[in-house]
């Protein structure tokens, strides 16, 4: 059964098209690898609520914000998830275009709907005016050019460019989303899935892959428990 919703999903997210307005994310320093493919059946989330510090800034033992919480999604969006009949079926009635959000920095970083217009009406303005965002995205990707399975990192950097996010100093930047899914959203699963495929789509630059850094072993195996064989298959995207 779960071979058969893992397939169903995949069917699902392989038909999804993603669109941003320029890159969001730039790459930082260190070794950076390609990546092929994401298992979004194996991602965590850290999002610390303190305001993240830059080194030197405070001695490393009293950074406490630097502990990774590693979240699974569900966890983070479980007030979204928790509605997925309500969301999927907002998103299902959108006419086919773009949605549009804004990048949000601060201590918690999230995007936020913003509409063409005041004038526009729509249903995300109620259901899904928010989407609560990690700092930093742990995850299985495959890579190249080998196709080893690997554990990456990604990072959302709230202090690239401004830390206080006005936007009379500094523009917040904009992106657009495809709507609606290709596929209907049936459940907390799809949902989940679905919003991946969105933040996922925040790193990918103007050309080529998106470069992720790799994660230590012990991290890795603390963050998964050790899980590099799950047992059951993935849902690699994209």
């Amino acid at each position: 059964m779960r071979g058969l919703e893992s397939r169903r999903l995949w069917v699902l997210l392989a038909s999804l098209s993603l669109s941003c307005s320029g890159p969001v994310v730039k790459d930082g320093g260190g070794v950076r690898h390609e990546v092929r493919r994401i298992d979004l059946t194996r991602v965590r989330f850290h999002r610390p609520p303190l305001i993240p510090v830059a080194p030197g800034e405070l001695e490393e033992s009293t950074r406490r914000d630097e502990v990774r919480s590693c979240i699974r999604p569900g966890v983070l969006w479980s007030d979204l998830v928790n509605r997925h009949e309500e969301i999927g079926k907002c998103l299902g009635s959108l006419q086919s275009g773009m949605a549009n959000y804004r990048l949000v920095k601060q201590a918690s970083l999230e995007l936020v709907y913003e509409p063409d217009s005041e004038k526009e009406e729509s249903c995300l303005a109620r259901v899904l005016p928010r989407i609560p965002l990690p700092r930093e995205f742990y995850f299985y990707a495959q890579t190249e050019p080998s196709g080893d399975l690997e554990v990456l990192s990604l990072s959302l950097d709230p202090k690239n460019r401004a830390w206080i996010d006005w936007e009379f100093l500094t523009p917040r930047p904009r992106i657009r989303f495809p709507v609606p899914p290709s596929r209907e959203i049936r459940n907390a699963r799809d949902l989940e899935a679905w919003l991946l495929t969105w933040v996922f789509s925040l790193f990918f630059p103007d050309e080529g892959p998106i470069r992720a850094s790799y994660m230590p072993e012990f991290d890795a195996n603390s963050c998964f428990d050790g899980q590099r064989n799950p047992g059951v298959p993935g849902v690699f995207w994209p």
